[in-house]
């Protein structure tokens, strides 16, 4: 605005000096030109009159502009933000006031559980009112997590039904995954250590028949949409991207160790060797130095694992199955295979109550290890609170087949 009237008041300068430029080379001329300038005279008067009008208004004009101007740069400034109304009845009515059978089918736990880990995370997830006067609860965060890491629901069928913004969704889902990370994991994903290393070995030699183990070992790929950068580090040998989760689970099924993170196609003794578990097992500072007597052979506290793992004095593994195999190694294989058995039941029942493992992950990869190990601590604490695990979750893995880097390809042709 003051540009412009800079310009308009430059502009008459200059109308003002080329008028004077004239005047002066007039007055030049020699007497021979008085008559012709006696003759000019009224027309120049004329002239000389629209030009002062023309003055007068155009000063008056800027006059005014300018104290628009100061005018508006005094009044305080209103934004008008678009408002688009969203209803959140499905999560206020329909979910609110329905049966517990119904209440579990959408936050796999029941409403006592759920209350306590809300009250867990309230001083970590409590959200501002926003500009709009519209209170995103606690509570409601963390339903829209669980229900997320439940159903597997994309982001924009969520927000329709907590009545949100999809970018709302996402940044709420990560913000309680990492909450549930710093809040919950020490207290849920437990080592096993005095009463409670005992509990789990006495568990393991009533159930399964295997003495001196303290928890079994496996990985588990994680779906996820191939990076941008190295996708073919991420592709695994099932013919999909992914990345490993590595866990130790107890008799009860609880994980007591998790890593996560590492791509797909690297194999599971290397995901092992480059994790703090390992580097403590040989520190001989995993387990106490408890030993039992079996057939004259002092057996220490130890892991169970398959045959993709090297045989160490704290992880024991199977015999090769060959066509010669003893009997008794035939027994002992079947005995330390039972007793493996754990930790996959704990992975079935891991991505059974939470989907969004089970179903390839549209989140960044820096978000879903996050969501892996917040799933993990749920996991537990689902069993922790005596959480009944609904076999009608168990979907076998054709429902949620992944789809092979060939048939996408061809798909695109």
């Amino acid at each position: 605005m003051e540009e412009f009237i800079l310009l308009i008041l430059a502009m008459l300068s200059a109308d003002e000096g080329l008028g004077l430029q004239q005047q002066q080379h007039r007055q030049r001329h020699g007497r021979g030109q008085q008559i012709m300038r006696l003759r000019m005279v009224n027309d120049d008067a004329a002239v000389v009159g629209l030009h002062l009008q023309f003055l007068y208004f155009v000063h008056l004009f800027a006059f005014n502009l300018m104290r628009l101007h100061n005018e508006q740069e005094q009044r305080p400034r209103i934004r008008r933000f678009g408002h688009v109304f969203r209803s959140d009845a499905w999560w206020t009515i329909d979910v609110e006031n329905v049966t517990n059978r119904r209440w579990i089918e959408n936050v796999r736990m029941s409403r006592p559980s759920f209350n306590l880990l809300c009250d867990r995370l309230n001083d970590s997830i409590m959200r501002k009112e926003n500009k709009f006067g519209r209170n995103l609860t606690s509570r409601k965060c963390v339903a829209m997590t669980l229900y997320r890491l439940a159903t597997c629901c994309d982001l924009r069928t969520i927000a329709n039904l907590f009545g949100v913004a999809r970018s709302t969704v996402c940044v709420v889902v990560h913000q309680v995954c990492q909450a549930i990370v710093q809040v919950l994991r020490n207290d849920y994903i437990v080592w096993p250590q005095g009463q409670r290393l005992e509990e789990t070995i006495n568990g393991f030699r009533q159930k399964h028949g295997f003495p001196q183990c303290a928890g079994a070992i496996d990985g588990s790929h994680i779906p996820i949409i191939a990076p941008n950068k190295y996708p073919s580090d991420y592709y695994n040998r099932k013919g999909w991207h992914s990345i490993v989760l590595q866990a130790v689970a107890d008799h009860k099924l609880r994980f007591t160790d998790v890593y996560v993170g590492w791509p797909g196609k690297v194999h599971d003794a290397r995901i092992l060797r480059n994790s703090t578990l390992f580097e403590r097992g040989n520190e001989g500072e995993l387990f106490p130095r408890w030993t039992e007597n079996i057939h004259d052979v002092q057996v220490p506290v130890m892991l169970l694992g398959d045959p993709a793992y090297p045989l160490l004095k704290w992880l024991m593994k199977g015999f090769p199955v060959t066509e010669n195999i003893a009997r008794e190694h035939t027994l002992f294989n079947y005995r330390l295979s039972k007793a493996k058995m754990v930790v996959e039941r704990s992975f079935g029942m891991l991505k059974g109550r939470w989907r969004i493992l089970m179903k390839r992950n549209d989140s960044a990869l820096r978000h879903v290890s996050q969501m892996v190990v917040a799933c993990c601590i749920l996991h537990n604490f689902c069993i922790d609170e005596g959480e009944i695990y609904n076999q009608e979750w168990d979907v076998a893995d054709e429902h949620y087949q992944q789809p092979h880097v060939e048939d996408a390809i061809i798909g695109q042709l």
